[in-house]
């Protein structure tokens, strides 16, 4: 790819990064659908972190923050998400540990609960499936409904 398609790609994708967060995977699978090779996928990739275009700590605090807060995730789910994204673990572990301090998941678990009894009384143990299913731990489940 000549100079110029490659400046043009890298605008696109440099505008793409700065109307949300983005992860590195993401903008790696962005740059060669865009017609970039490995080489100049990884020079990209390079110079979008160099600018702070991609941050994977700040895409990772971002996704928690979006998933526990509008969808109501569990731990569990966010952290299967976020390894599928290949986000670092201790990246992964430090954006989870402001929500898990703050007891979030809890309140979050007991939002879902009363919604969900409110909407269709389920029995007990397909409530814990469906608590599970949104990434919640049996343990916190029992816990939140006794």
């Amino acid at each position: 790819m000549d100079k110029k398609d490659y400046n043009q790609v890298k605008l696109k994708l440099s505008r793409w990064c700065s109307r949300q967060d983005q992860c590195v995977a993401k903008a790696r699978i962005k740059a060669k659908e865009n017609g970039l090779d490995a080489q100049e996928t990884d020079e990209l990739i390079e110079e979008l972190i160099e600018l702070d275009f991609l941050n994977e700590a700040r895409f990772a605090e971002s996704f928690v923050r979006g998933k526990m807060n509008q969808k109501l995730w569990g731990e569990i789910k966010v952290r299967h998400h976020l390894r599928q994204l290949r986000i670092d673990a201790h990246i992964i572990e430090k954006a989870l540990k402001e929500y898990i301090a703050k007891g979030k998941s809890e309140e979050n678990l007991k939002e879902l609960i009363a919604k969900k009894k409110r909407l269709d009384n389920p029995a007990k143990p397909s409530l814990v499936r469906f608590l599970q299913g949104k990434g919640y731990r049996l343990d916190e489940i029992l816990r939140a409904l006794d």
